[in-house]
């Protein structure tokens, strides 16, 4: 997307717009000028929508996933330690809490873009004087 194509926020229905319909690559070229803000707002306004308008919860999901890859090698490995009756009893048991933690790890991922969203929404608003 080139630098002049880009979505442009320039107030709170713009950011709206922006936080909920935007894909990833559309998310890179975004920018953000609100009157009334300083610069620096700008641009640490423009650096949050495009790192979480179209996050979708992956560094959350790998890190929980990571968690129970180290959980199961200290178990495992270092103690000797088995969660199931069998081999195969336990690698089911490891892999269902692999895919549990990744989607719980997504969802506290989507939930932080969305929180973090909201605030520089109120921001947003704030600056140009608008109401949400």
């Amino acid at each position: 997307m080139s630098e002049a194509t880009a979505p442009v926020v320039t107030n709170y229905a713009t950011f709206r717009g922006a936080a909920k319909h935007t894909s990833y690559d559309a998310a890179r070229g975004l920018r953000v000028q609100v009157d009334g803000a300083t610069e620096d707002e700008n641009r640490r306004w423009e650096r949050a929508l495009r790192r979480h308008a179209a996050a979708c919860g992956c560094e959350f999901g790998a890190a929980a996933l990571l968690a129970v890859a180290v959980a199961f090698g200290l178990t495992r490995g270092l103690s000797g330690a088995r969660v199931g009756s069998s081999s195969g009893r336990e690698i089911a048991v490891w892999i269902a809490l692999g895919f549990g933690a990744a989607f719980v790890g997504k969802l506290i991922g989507l939930l932080r873009s969305r929180l973090v969203l909201r605030r520089v929404g109120a921001q947003i608003a704030a600056v140009a004087g608008e109401t949400r």
